[in-house]
C-alpha cells in the first residue's frame, strides 16, 4: 500500500470514530458516518464499498434520524452538550486509546476510545 492509501484510510477511520462519538452526545453522527463511507467509496472507486452497502446505510441513516426526530417532537430530553464537555471527551478518548492499546492491542483502541471519552465527559460534568 502506498502512503496516500494509508493516509486516506486513516482519515476515514478517524471520521468514522468522530461520527460514532457524536452519537453519544445526541448529535447527528449517523449522517457523518454515511457521508464518510460515501466519500471513501467514491475516492476508492467503489472497490471496497459497493452501492448496495451505501444504499443500506442511507436507509438506516434516514430511519435513525427520523426516529430521533419523533422522540424529540414527543418531548424526549436531549443531552446538553457544551464545548468544554466535547473537548474533554475527545481528550479523554485519545488518552484512553494511547493507554489501553499497548495493553490490549486492537480491542484496546475501542475500549480506550469509549471509556476515555466517557471519563472525560464525566470529569467535566462533575467539575
Amino acid at each position: 500500500m502506498s502512503f496516500f492509501v494509508l493516509a486516506g484510510f486513516s482519515i476515514f477511520i478517524l471520521i468514522l470514530f468522530a461520527g460514532i462519538f457524536l452519537n453519544l452526545f445526541g448529535l447527528p453522527g449517523t449522517v457523518v458516518i454515511f457521508f464518510d463511507v460515501l466519500f471513501y467509496a467514491i475516492f476508492t472507486g467503489f472497490d471496497h464499498v459497493g452501492l448496495k452497502i451505501i444504499l443500506f446505510l442511507l436507509i438506516f441513516t434516514i430511519i435513525a434520524e427520523t426516529i430521533d426526530l419523533f422522540f424529540v417532537i414527543g418531548g424526549a430530553s436531549r443531552p446538553i452538550t457544551s464545548k468544554k464537555s466535547l473537548g474533554a471527551a475527545a481528550l479523554g478518548a485519545l488518552l484512553g486509546i494511547f493507554l489501553l492499546t499497548p495493553i490490549w492491542g486492537g480491542p484496546g483502541i475501542w475500549i480506550g476510545f469509549f471509556l476515555g471519552g466517557l471519563a472525560g465527559t464525566l470529569t467535566m460534568e462533575f467539575i
